[in-house]
Formats: C-alpha cells, structure tokens, sequence
C-alpha cells in the first residue's frame, strides 16, 4: 500500500513538473507572440508613415499649383483693366506669399506626422521588445519554481513512504538541532 502511495505521489509530482514546464513553454510563446503583434503594428505605422508624408507633399504640390493659377489670373485680370501699378505689385506680393505659407505649412504638417509615426514605430516594437523579455523572465521564473517544486514533491514523497514503511529516511543527518 505504501508503495502504491509512493507510485502515484511521484506520479503526481511528475505531472505537476510537466504542466509547469509547459505553462513556463506557453508564457514565453505569448511573450513571443506578443512581439510579433507589435512589429506588425510597428510596420504598419511606418507604412502610413511613408503614405501621409507622400500625402503632404502631394498636398504641397497642389497648393503650388493654386498659388500659381491665383497670380496668373490676377495678372491677366490686371492686364484686362490696365491696371499695372505699385498696389498690383504689393498684392501679387501678397498673394505669392500666402500661397508660399500654404506651401510651407502642408510640408511642415507632413514632416511633423512623418516624426509621430515614426515615434509610435519605434515605441510599439520597443514594447514588443520588453514583452519578450518579460515573458522570457517569467518562464524562467515559471521553470525555476517547477523544478524546486518537484524536487519538494519528490523528498517529501519519499519522506512519506519511508514512514509509512518504517524504513531510515532517505536523507540521514548527524545535525541536532538545539533550542539554548
């Protein structure tokens, strides 16, 4: 009978060994996993990147393009009427200029999204980064508390057994402990 209770103790403890290994097995997998997610995000963000960048520079081209369809239909209205003066001047001035902002605030805009999403790039695969190693530690961790829990498991088991039997413990020692 005792036997039969050592047999399925370490059965038991067996079991537990393996279930542990394999939830230590399963944490650095989501970790890994995790990861993975991150980069896909990452490479996402830098694929917008690239589209919003291109986007603000289409942006800038067609603000060109409308600064210059404005001058030449002031010009030609100007022409029409005659009207070549110092206040023409002033306001085909005026009017190159708020077209040149326009130019200037669309690259401006793609510059600055270009910069956040390649910020938002870099902070996703960073957090993937530490997901993995985070994961890693805790399956370490996992492992570790596995093998110590076993090896508990396997003593105690055999501590039992040789109660149950009678039988000197498997661990002899001369160290008496003393309470003075």
């Amino acid at each position: 009978m005792a036997t039969a209770a050592l047999v399925m103790s370490l059965v038991g403890t067996g079991m537990q060994f393996i279930s542990g290994m394999q939830e230590a097995s399963a944490i650095k997998e989501a970790g890994q996993a995790k990861q993975r997610q991150k980069e896909y995000e990452a490479a996402q963000a830098a694929e917008l990147e690239k589209q919003e960048f291109a986007s603000s520079q289409r942006k800038n081209i067609e603000e060109r393009r409308r600064k210059e369809l404005v001058l030449s239909n002031t010009l030609a209205e100007a022409g029409k009427g005659g009207g070549l003066d110092s206040s023409f001047a002033e306001i085909m001035t005026s009017l190159s200029g708020e077209g040149r902002y326009r130019q200037e605030v669309a690259m401006y805009e793609g510059y600055d999204n270009k910069l956040k999403r390649k910020q938002q790039a870099d902070m996703l695969r960073y957090e993937g980064e530490q997901a993995a190693i985070s994961a890693s530690a805790q399956a370490k961790a996992k492992r570790f508390s596995t093998m110590g829990n076993a090896a508990l498991g396997t003593v105690s088991a055999g501590s039992n057994y040789n109660k149950a039997t009678k039988k000197s413990p498997i661990l002899k020692s001369d160290i008496r402990w003393s309470t003075t």
